[in-house]
């Protein structure tokens, strides 16, 4: 019979697969070269930064219906340091996802005590699926990690058991990073907030606290921001929408083309 040490090594080893699987499906497969949209916004942040003419202004704007402005310092951060190597990015996304992976583990053995352990194999899994190729090998979907990221940190602050005060001021700080990480980061603030309720802050100071961050965090976000509605400027009917939000939500579950294909 295993011993527990043996069986604790052999969990370890299996949630290692995924991790292991996803980073050499990068290194075969990943390219250093723009793709697709990052020959439209992150190459003119990367020429400008080359030139010396990036500006703030540069980094908060808005593209398509996001402010990505953390992918854009990354872009930044990678022409200063690596001339712009887009794999080397590549490789920074998963190392945000087993930021990820570890938040959750946190948040796991918290409520699932020794059992946790037994969870993470499934964690390293769906965090580290091959089904999500595009964000795994495309640069520019740092901007989901990044969303990911702050999501699952803020939910980490706020089921901390101690520092009421501390958590929800880490949650706020990471719910503004992830409304600055891809447009539907700013769903954060609605999402966290019956979290906040079911995790105890209920009294009004929190509930006043919570309100005004997301206040301040959503004016930021909005403020100069342009509407485009699809459609010829036609709002999708409730059919549509309804249509696009089943295959939204279903698009996790199945494989799609990406940089790989």
């Amino acid at each position: 019979m295993l011993s527990q040490r043996s069986i604790t090594h052999l969990v370890l080893a299996v949630s290692l697969a995924p991790i292991v699987t996803a980073c050499l499906f990068g290194s075969v497969h990943g390219q250093p070269v723009p793709f697709w949209d990052e020959w439209i916004e992150p190459i003119d942040n990367a020429i400008k930064t080359a030139d010396g003419t990036l500006t703030i202004s540069d980094l908060l704007r808005q593209y398509n219906d996001s402010r990505p402005v953390l992918t854009n310092v990354l872009t930044v951060v990678s022409v200063q340091l690596f001339d712009w190597d887009l794999k080397a990015e590549m490789y920074f996304n998963l190392f945000l996802a087993t930021i990820t992976l570890s938040l959750l583990c946190l948040v796991m053995r918290r409520h699932a005590g020794r059992a946790a352990l037994f969870i993470l194999p499934l964690l390293s899994l769906l965090v580290f699926s091959l089904t999500q190729r595009r964000s795994l090998l495309w640069a520019i979907q740092s901007q989901y990690h990044f969303l990911i990221l702050f999501l699952v940190a803020a939910l980490w602050a706020l089921d901390r058991p101690s520092s009421r005060w501390g958590s929800l001021w880490i949650a706020a700080t990471c719910s503004i990073f992830a409304t600055f990480s891809f447009a539907n980061g700013f769903l954060v603030w609605f999402c966290l907030a019956p979290v906040c309720w079911m995790l105890g802050y209920r009294r009004r100071r929190h509930l006043i606290f919570w309100l005004v961050a997301a206040t301040a965090g959503l004016s930021l976000f909005f403020t100069g921001y342009s509407f485009h509605a699809p459609g010829g400027g036609q709002l999708p009917g409730p059919f549509t929408a309804g249509k696009f939000a089943l295959a939204y939500i279903g698009n996790a579950l199945f494989g799609h083309n990406g940089p790989a294909t």
